[in-house]
C-alpha cells in the first residue's frame, strides 16, 4: 500500500492553490512536506515582510506544513481579516500556533468561551475595583523591598535588579491577587515555583508537533508534565478551600461564608466545579500571563531608556497625588492607594501613562494575527495598492489568513518616523500621526470583532506599577553591576514571535530612592 502524504501544493491541498483567484504561492522558503514552517516559526515576521515587498499585490500564500495561509496586507487586507466574520480567531490561532486538529466539540472557539465568559465576570467594574486595593499593596510592597536588595558595585547610591527576573514575578502575583488565588498571591514561594512552571511551559511549545499534531514530541512531554504539576497545584488549593469552607459550615450552619472574597471564590459561590475553575485559570494564565509579564517590565524599560518620558510621567503622577492628598502626613504610596479603579483608568488622570504605553505596544508587538476560513467558500480580500489592483484575490474555503502587526504599526504613512519611540503622537489633538480615520490601525488589543478580553486588567496592573515606580525611584538601565547603560539602543525583543513574551537574556536596571 503506498502512503499518501500531504505535500503541500501536492496532495490534499492543491485544490486551494487551483483558483486563479488564490493570492501567487510564494517560495523562496518553501520545502517539500513542511512548507515554509522554518521561516514562518524563526523568522514570521521577517518572511511575511519580504513577502509582501516582493509580490506586486502585496498578498501571497504559503504552507505551514499542510496547512494554506493567506498573507494580507494593507488597508483592505486588514478590513478583510479584522471585520469578516467567517475569519475565526480561535481556530485560526490554535490551529496554526499549537498544532490542533480542527475542533469537533467547539468548531467556533475551541472552548475560548470558558475563558473569556469567566474572565468577563470576573473584570466587571463592581468585581475589579474590590481587588485594586490589595493590588495596591502588593506593588507598595514591592517598592519597599526593593532598597533591600545588594547594592550597585559600581555606586553604593544605586541598586541593581534584573528586571526580567523580578517584574514578572510581580505580574504574576498581580494577576492572582486580580483573577487567581489568594492562597498564591499570598506565598512567595508558591509565586516562584507557579511562575517558573508556566515560563517552562512556553519555551517548550514544540514546532515540529505544530507541523505534525501526531508527533509526541520531548518537548510536548514535558509540556504535558509541567501541566500536570500546575492543574495538581490548583486541585489542592480548590480541595483544601472547599474542605474549610465545609467544616466553617458544619460548625456554624448559619454561617454561609468564606475568609476570601477573591475571584476564585466568586467562581464557586457561582456553582463552577474544580474541573471548570482550574481550567479557566490555567488558560487564562497561559494566554496572559507572559503578555503581561512583558508589559509591566517593558514600561519600566521604556521610561528608563527614555528619561524625559520618565519625569513627565512622574509629574503627571504627582499632579495627580496633589489632587488625591487628604492631609500632609500622607505618604506618596498611602496616596496612590486610595485611588480608585475608575481614577486608575481616566484619562484625564494619566494620560501620560496611557500615550507611553501605547506607543512603547506599538512598537514591541511582534509577529502576526491568525484567522481561518470556516464559511465553506471563497472570502474576497479586495486588496488594492496603488502599484497594482489585487481585487478579485480570495481566501479559500479552510485557508487561514495571517496579518502583519508591522504591516501597520511600523508604516510611515500610518505612523510618520514609525521607529521612533514618541509618545505625543497619543497626546495631540491632531490624529494624523496616528493613522487619522484609518480603521484598524493600532492593534495592541485586538481590533474589529476579537478585541483583547484582558486588556483591561493589563493595563490596570502596567499603569499602577509604573506610579509606584516613579514616585518611590529614579531609575535607568545598566550592566550587571550598576554602571549605567549609555549608548541610547533598546535591550533586544523578539520581533518574529508570536506574542509579547519575556526570555532568558537579563536586562538590568538601576535605581535608587527618590529624596
Amino acid at each position: 500500500m503506498a502512503l499518501s502524504l500531504p505535500v503541500p501544493g501536492v496532495n490534499g491541498t492543491s485544490s486551494q492553490l487551483n483558483s486563479k483567484n488564490v493570492p501567487r504561492h510564494w517560495r523562496p522558503y518553501h520545502w517539500p512536506i513542511i512548507g515554509s514552517s522554518i521561516a514562518y516559526f524563526s523568522k514570521r515576521k521577517d518572511m511575511i515582510l519580504e513577502g509582501r515587498d516582493t509580490v506586486p499585490s502585496r498578498c501571497f500564500s504559503f504552507f505551514v506544513g499542510s496547512k494554506h495561509v493567506v498573507a494580507l496586507s494593507g488597508l483592505q487586507g486588514r478590513q478583510t481579516f479584522f471585520d469578516n466574520r467567517n475569519l475565526n480567531l480561535a481556530q485560526g490561532s490554535v490551529e496554526l500556533l499549537m498544532g490542533k486538529p480542527p475542533s469537533l466539540k467547539n468548531p467556533d472557539d475551541y472552548g475560548l468561551t470558558y475563558l473569556v465568559r469567566p474572565l468577563s465576570a470576573l473584570l466587571q467594574s463592581p468585581e475589579l475595583s474590590k481587588r485594586v486595593p490589595n493590588i495596591c499593596k502588593d506593588v507598595d510592597a514591592f517598592t519597599k523591598n526593593l532598597p533591600t536588595q545588594p547594592v550597585s558595585k559600581s555606586n553604593p547610591k544605586w541598586r541593581t535588579t534584573d528586571i526580567y527576573t523580578t517584574f514578572p514575578h510581580l505580574a504574576f502575583q498581580l494577576m492572582h491577587r486580580a483573577v487567581g488565588f489568594t492562597e498564591m498571591a499570598d506565598s512567595p514561594s508558591m509565586i516562584r515555583k507557579t511562575r517558573n512552571f508556566y515560563h517552562r511551559f512556553e519555551k517548550n511549545t514544540s514546532s515540529a508537533h505544530i507541523i505534525f499534531p501526531w508527533l509526541i514530541t520531548p518537548s510536548y512531554l514535558i509540556q504535558g508534565v509541567l501541566a500536570g504539576r500546575m492543574w495538581l497545584d490548583m486541585y489542592r488549593l480548590l480541595s483544601a478551600r472547599r474542605l474549610a469552607q465545609a467544616r466553617s459550615q458544619a460548625s456554624v450552619p448559619e454561617k454561609d461564608e468564606s475568609k476570601y472574597d477573591d475571584a476564585i471564590q466568586l467562581l464557586i459561590n457561582k456553582g463552577n466545579s474544580n474541573f471548570e475553575i482550574m481550567r479557566f485559570i490555567f488558560f487564562l494564565f497561559i494566554a496572559g500571563l507572559g503578555t503581561t509579564s512583558f508589559g509591566v517590565s517593558w514600561m519600566i524599560i521604556l521610561l528608563a531608556r527614555h528619561p524625559e518620558w520618565q519625569v513627565k510621567a512622574r509629574e503627571e503622577v504627582q499632579r495627580a497625588i496633589q489632587r488625591h492628598r487628604t492631609n500632609a502626613q500622607q505618604s506618596h504610596n498611602e496616596i496612590l492607594a486610595t485611588l480608585t479603579l475608575q481614577q486608575w483608568e481616566s484619562t484625564t488622570e494619566f494620560p501620560i501613562l496611557s500615550a507611553c504605553l501605547k506607543e512603547g505596544l506599538r512598537i514591541l508587538l511582534p509577529g502576526a494575527m491568525f484567522r481561518k476560513n470556516i464559511s465553506g467558500k471563497e472570502i474576497p480580500i479586495d486588496s488594492a495598492t496603488d502599484d497594482e489592483k489585487a481585487g478579485g484575490q480570495v481566501i479559500p474555503a479552510g485557508s487561514y489568513a495571517v496579518y502583519s502587526v508591522a504591516d501597520t504599526h511600523m508604516d510611515n504613512a500610518i505612523y510618520p518616523d514609525a521607529e521612533k519611540y514618541d509618545p505625543s503622537r497619543w497626546l495631540d489633538e491632531n490624529d494624523s500621526r496616528r493613522g487619522g480615520q484609518q480603521p484598524h490601525t493600532y492593534l495592541a488589543w485586538g481590533s474589529g470583532r476579537h478585541a483583547c478580553a484582558g486588556q483591561r486588567l493589563a493595563r490596570l496592573l502596567v499603569y499602577i506599577t509604573a506610579a509606584y515606580m516613579l514616585v518611590t525611584f529614579d531609575f535607568e538601565l545598566s550592566d550587571q553591576d550598576g554602571a549605567a547603560s549609555t549608548d541610547g539602543s533598546l535591550p533586544p525583543w523578539s520581533t518574529n514571535s508570536h506574542r509579547l513574551e519575556v526570555d532568558d537574556r537579563p536586562i538590568y536596571l538601576r535605581y535608587k530612592p527618590r529624596d
